[in-house]
């Protein structure tokens, strides 16, 4: 009798721990909140116009000075060969010159093609 109590007593904690565990990880605050409404309806209807990969719109990136190579991160400067790309992007010479040979025939800032 007592074995059987002590089995009952076993299962009865292992189903409680079980029934906790559950509780715990499958609280509401653990997951996404459900949206009433489709993801056409959330966003206004703005026009779309095309991209370009050599023009930014945006005249304060235009006109803003990159310092440093974007490649290797270090500054740039007048002592070492710069190559400036068509998209107006300026790199160490030996960066950009690596750059396109291995890793493509774009600019590595906007990807615009060089040729």
């Amino acid at each position: 009798m007592v074995q059987l109590q002590v089995v009952m007593f076993g299962v009865t904690l292992v189903v409680a721990v079980g029934v906790a565990l559950y509780a715990h990880f499958s609280n509401s605050r653990y997951e996404q909140p459900k949206n009433s409404y489709s993801y056409d309806d959330s966003y206004p209807d703005y026009p779309s116009r095309p991209a370009s990969a050599t023009q930014d719109s945006n005249p304060r990136r235009r006109k803003r000075k990159l310092s440093s190579c974007t490649i290797c991160l270090t500054e740039l400067s007048s002592e070492l060969a710069l190559r400036k790309l068509r998209c107006g992007h300026c790199f160490h010479r030996k960066c950009i010159e690596h750059w396109l040979g291995s890793l493509g025939g774009s600019c590595p800032n906007c990807r615009a093609p060089v040729s």
